[in-house]
């Protein structure tokens, strides 16, 4: 009986993992996908996690200020949001100390390719792009936790079992 309700609850939360997805986001000037960020987003819209990109060698993956934005599969874009989504560098590089670069997200909302603007310390821009658009498709994130659930569940299984023998 309690067996039955850990592979239940296993087999919930694998399937609430399943919503959980990494998009696409191309910072190319062109928007031939040269430059790509990522980020991590339920399918289904929502808060926006795991932000990053890389422009002109400056990795920006750290929100800068308070506040949660989400995006929304329906236009496509972020949305819901206090103030425009901001990024600093964690990273030194030679171009900016840690959080010396700023990556600010201007989103537009109605699907088409939303503005950005990349700058360093001195406030001069480290990228020759203007413009971002969110990847048409969602990448879904491997269910780790709930594999490992349900290992834990197979073992427990297994060991009862031979325990009963």
């Amino acid at each position: 009986m309690k067996l039955g309700i850990f592979f239940t609850a296993a087999l919930f939360f694998a399937t609430s993992m399943a919503h959980a997805a990494t998009f696409s986001v191309d910072f190319s000037v062109n928007g031939t996908m040269g430059v790509v960020g990522t980020f991590e987003a339920p399918a289904t819209g929502g808060v926006v996690s795991n932000f990053s990109v890389t422009l002109s060698g400056v990795t920006f993956d750290t929100q800068v200020g308070g506040g949660a934005f989400e995006y929304n599969p329906t236009v496509n874009d972020f949305e819901n949001y206090s103030a425009f989504p901001s990024y600093s560098n964690s990273v030194a590089t030679g171009l900016c100390a840690i959080g010396a670069c700023f990556l600010e997200i201007y989103p537009i909302g109605d699907g088409t390719p939303g503005d950005y603007l990349a700058i360093d310390a001195a406030l001069a821009n480290i990228d020759d792009g203007t413009k971002y658009l969110i990847g048409p498709s969602a990448i879904p994130l491997p269910a780790s936790a709930a594999l490992l659930l349900a290992a834990l569940g197979s073992v427990a299984f297994t060991r009862r079992k031979s325990a009963a023998m």
